[in-house]
């Protein structure tokens, strides 16, 4: 009975969260491109938002199932944590959504097919994707349109990008104060 009453509310938290989702139009829809690169992102800026001020920078990379140019699905996990009132007050930050391109990936890996799982395949050297490529690009310029407190930049990611969070970190190394990589996958000894 006790372990019912849990799972009811649980769904009851899932659904009304769903009904209670913020209001995503505050992150502004942005279109980055530069040379053949190009890069849908919505980006959330502080409150009162001065450029005399340096602001923490938080980059989120999405998951596979977000991937596409539509600019809406890669707010589906984790937007609307930074649309909460007291977390806009007590923790002001320019907050990043890049969205990934259907046919790219965050980072270098492949997939092979193992009996019931998949096993990934990560790229000791290789190239980086056409997203990766993108995503460091749209970094140098949101460094340079934005007073971004370099101390304090910060990334994460789920699932692949997660797996996106550790690559961005080995190919940048010393640009992030922390990396918050959820439920993404990497080999820790190419870090």
């Amino acid at each position: 009975m006790k372990t019912i009453s849990i799972l009811l509310t649980i769904i009851c938290t899932i659904s009304l969260s769903k009904l209670c989702a913020q209001d995503r139009s505050a992150f502004a829809k942005k279109v980055f491109k530069k040379g053949k690169y190009s890069m849908p992102y919505r980006i959330l800026l502080p409150q009162d938002y001065s450029a005399e001020k340096a602001y923490p920078l938080i980059l989120f990379l999405h998951g596979s199932g977000e991937r596409g140019k539509d600019n809406e699905l890669q707010l589906v996990h984790g937007a609307d944590l930074f649309l909460k009132n007291e977390i806009k007050e007590h923790y002001p930050a320019i907050v990043v959504f890049p969205q990934c391109p259907k046919e790219s990936a965050w980072s270098n890996v492949g997939a092979k097919e193992g009996g019931k799982n998949l096993r990934f395949v990560f790229q000791e050297k290789g190239k980086p994707t056409y997203a990766m490529i993108a995503l460091q690009k749209l970094l140098r310029t949101l460094l340079k349109e934005h007073t971004v407190d370099r101390d304090r930049m910060y990334i994460g990611g789920l699932s692949m990008g997660g797996m996106g969070t550790f690559e961005m970190v080995r190919r940048n190394p010393k640009t992030f104060a922390a990396a918050f990589p959820i439920c993404g996958g990497h080999i820790p000894a190419r870090l």
